[in-house]
């Protein structure tokens, strides 16, 4: 399991989890430098408010295969508006 959250930072080079889970949680960032292959893991980022800083993040700077699930989680209260 990769796992960033407030306020961290956690950096990877050319990482391949497959059946494994990269959590970004709020605030937090995974940072992967070079290639991410996810054939059949998990990525779970966390959407936390408006500003950057209440969302987890994830970068790759090189090619991203994502195959497996997308689990996005709504935390610090944060969700729709009517308007």
């Amino acid at each position: 399991m990769a796992n960033a959250s407030t306020p961290r930072t956690l950096s990877l080079n050319n990482f391949a989890p497959n059946a494994g889970v990269i959590r970004a949680g709020g605030g937090g960032t995974v940072a992967i430098n070079g290639t991410l292959e996810a054939a059949t893991g998990t990525v779970s980022i966390d959407l936390g408010g408006p500003a950057a800083s209440q969302d987890g993040h994830l970068s790759v700077t090189g090619a991203a295969t994502l195959s497996g699930t997308l689990n996005l989680a709504v935390v610090n209260g944060f969700g729709e508006v009517e308007g």
